[in-house]
């Protein structure tokens, strides 16, 4: 039986801490950086284009290319 826990294990999602942003009033540039341990300045200034980065994987990271 799969369960949602198993299931993030398996893909190795990772959970943000603190509480999502106001869909209504969503902070500038990128959704997370309010909330992401690794936001540099472009990241509150600059919302980050969509990149396919595998085949079933898309990401929107400034700094997607520092994690790979």
């Amino acid at each position: 039986v799969m369960t949602p826990e198993s299931e993030v294990r398996k893909r190795g999602i990772t959970f943000i801490a603190g509480e999502p942003p106001n869909l209504l009033n969503p902070p500038s540039g990128c959704r997370f950086h309010p909330r992401c341990p690794y936001a540099k300045p472009i990241c509150k200034e600059v919302e980050p284009p969509i990149i396919e980065v595998r085949d079933d994987r898309i990401v929107a990271c400034h700094l997607v290319e520092s994690f790979m």
